[in-house]
């Protein structure tokens, strides 16, 4: 039952990340589900990462989200155009549940400059 739960979370983890889309060059976004038809009035979580670039480390931020609705779209949009990319990935829950975990990373020296957006319904 172990082998098969390390599997099943490596699996999820490596899906999520083929979901990273890069949009335009440098800039790494996630974009999960349904976004295609996201109203605004179904956005139930929105926070926007910001964390100055420190030389020689990389910046890392999680943001979390529980509620009652399930979430059909999540977004997180790198805001750094000076950047040479990042990587934003589902760590729990996600699409189709009540929960989700985002984590972002920051090229090391680089600044952390994420929106994101989850929508429920």
């Amino acid at each position: 039952m172990k082998r098969f739960l390390v599997v099943f979370v490596a699996l999820t983890f490596s899906l999520n990340l083929i979901h990273a889309e890069d949009d335009t060059e440098g800039s790494f976004n996630l974009v999960l589900g349904n976004c295609s038809y996201a109203l605004a009035r179904d956005l139930v979580y929105h926070e926007h990462v910001d964390k100055v670039f420190v030389p020689l480390v990389q910046r890392n931020a999680t943001s979390v989200w529980y509620g009652d609705q399930t979430v059909y779209c999540i977004k997180a949009l790198n805001e750094n155009e000076e950047s040479e990319g990042g990587v934003a990935f589902i760590k729990e829950g996600g699409i189709s549940h009540h929960f989700v975990t985002i984590e972002m990373h920051s090229k090391t020296g680089n600044a952390l400059h994420y929106d994101v957006q989850v929508y429920g319904h």
